[in-house]
């Protein structure tokens, strides 16, 4: 028999903290209007490596445009800071010129995660874009507000499987039940 799987919404964690995020856009700054090719990858991340920005327990990938992508194309492009495709111009947006430029990140993270959907134009794969219509930010905190407050375990259970406002009411429920 067919298992049904679950679909939950995620962000990315690459890099894994908030604050590596203003010093490799910096440095990604000198590949801006270049080709996002797989050259453009390795090379992005060979700059990090080299800056210090960039922290690892072990030896060096053996391809070094993957983790140059991912640094990019997870949190990044996620929240809005950079448009990159891999073949297309690599683009970082006003709002991560702003980053850059000092802006507070408290309150510039905040901003983009209010706007933080899915799907959104990085999804391209056509079951993500039947299944996914949800502004997550928003609808934790429609949740929370909700039932007044949510446990870690609840946030994981019910939050993240809010795929689909429409079934807000649904999760409530299940919520409470």
């Amino acid at each position: 028999m067919a298992q049904a799987r679950t679909r939950l919404w995620f962000l990315p964690t690459s890099p894994r903290s908030p604050d590596k995020i203003r010093p490799e856009l910096t440095v990604l700054q000198e590949f801006e209007g270049g080709k996002w090719d797989k050259d453009a990858q390795a090379a992005f991340f060979k700059r990090i490596v080299s800056s210090g920005t960039y922290e690892s327990a072990g030896r060096g990938p053996k391809e070094p445009d993957q983790p140059g992508r991912e640094r990019v194309h997870r949190a990044p492009r996620s929240l809005g800071l950079v448009r990159a495709a891999t073949g297309s111009t690599l683009e970082i947006t006003t709002a991560g010129h702003a980053l850059i430029d000092g802006y507070d990140p408290a309150d510039l993270f905040l901003h983009q995660l209010l706007k933080l959907q899915f799907p959104s134009p990085n999804h391209d794969d056509r079951d993500y874009r039947e299944l996914f219509w949800v502004k997550p930010f928003l609808e934790v905190l429609r949740l929370i507000g909700e039932v007044e407050s949510i446990s870690k375990f609840e946030l994981q259970a019910f939050a993240l499987a809010l795929t689909d406002y429409r079934a807000f009411a649904s999760v409530v429920a299940d919520l409470r039940a």
